[in-house]
């Protein structure tokens, strides 16, 4: 079965268990589809905890893409939270974020249209948790 553009499939595992895995790419006639690879899947524990970012989607994008993130809980209800874009070099290109954020999850969109076609570098920040992700734009 082929999941739809843009959707996720939800998986429930034990309570103790908060990581997220790519799906395997299969179906049933033995083709591999470019949805059936890019379609997330969330391993989800019933309480969220721990703070995470998704991998942008669409990915390679032109001009926009949407990039998925969640702030896990703490005692204070909030962290600071910083999304940054660096270029292939590692120069800052765009603070996307920077500022405490309550716990929850977020769609936040990053707009490249006054970049040139590259691979660009996005460093998610919440507490403790850094997650460095590629990203390409294709013109």
């Amino acid at each position: 079965m082929t999941a739809p553009y843009g959707s996720s499939t939800e998986l429930v595992q034990t309570p103790d268990f908060a990581n997220i895995y790519e799906p395997l790419a299969t179906t049933d006639s033995g083709k591999i589809t470019v949805t059936d690879i890019c379609s997330p899947v969330h391993l989800a524990s019933g309480i969220m905890q721990g703070s995470f970012i998704e991998q942008n989607s669409p990915n390679p994008f032109n001009p926009a893409t949407k990039i998925r993130f969640e702030v896990g809980r703490t005692e204070s209800g909030s962290q600071h939270v910083t999304l940054r874009v660096y270029d292939a070099i590692g120069r800052l290109i765009r603070t996307i974020i920077d500022k405490e954020t309550q716990e929850g999850i977020y769609d936040v969109y990053f707009d490249g249209y006054d970049l040139p076609s590259g691979i660009y570098t996005y460093v998610y920040q919440a507490g403790d948790y850094a997650k460095t992700r590629r990203m390409i734009l294709a013109k």
